[in-house]
């Protein structure tokens, strides 16, 4: 804007702007054809869809799978959107997804399974907490008394099966992003989620 200014000699207290709208969007199309700049629409909007959903493969940050639409967009020399128009394309495909993900765990699930997941979230113990609540708890120092505490918590573990398999289909980004959900919430908060959701996260 500085440069502007001084390029066309105007004054510190001119305002640069449009009297009519049809002025603008003649100035707005003819800067895209210089550029060679496609105006966005619903071609761009699947480009970035389509960006999207392979990035989400490996990354799981909004901004991240924000910056790889607009690094497509630019690329394929698209007009770029606000960003709120990413950001909720990027909520809802995170959405979609993930929610396709708790399904696909969920029916992978034996009843057996799901029961002992459910079980976990029950306060059970002498401490009053859910079994739940105890494997987000960290290691104390190493003495021996500790240790043995700790490969207890190991057999009971090991005891409940591995959950590797129900997984076994989600990109490692995502999985990671779940266990990093799982441990921010209690288990109340869990129960607030659909029975597909809290028993994929949990596992």
């Amino acid at each position: 804007m500085t440069h502007l200014r001084q390029a066309l000699d105007l004054a510190a207290d001119v305002i640069p702007g449009y009297d009519h709208d049809r002025t603008l969007y003649r100035h707005q199309q003819l800067v895209r054809e210089y550029y060679q700049i496609i105006p966005y629409g619903k071609d761009a909007r699947r480009v970035a869809l389509r960006t999207i959903l392979r990035a989400i493969r490996t990354m799981d940050n909004p901004a991240d799978l924000i910056n790889a639409a607009i690094d497509e967009l630019i690329k394929q020399r698209y007009e770029l959107p606000a960003f709120s128009t990413l950001d909720r394309l990027v909520g809802r495909v995170r959405t979609l997804v993930y929610g396709h993900l708790f399904r696909g765990v969920n029916a992978r699930m034996t009843p057996e399974i799901q029961h002992t997941i459910e079980r976990l979230l029950g306060v059970q113990t002498p401490l009053h907490r859910s079994a739940f609540s105890q494997f987000k708890l960290v290691p104390q120092s190493p003495t021996l008394s500790h240790l043995k505490a700790w490969q207890d918590r190991l057999d009971w573990l090991m005891e409940l099966g591995s959950m590797e398999p129900l997984l076994k289909d989600i990109p490692p980004a995502i999985v990671k992003h779940f266990a990093a959900e799982a441990r921010a919430l209690d288990t109340s908060e869990l129960q607030d989620y659909t029975p597909a959701k809290r028993l994929t996260l949990v596992a």
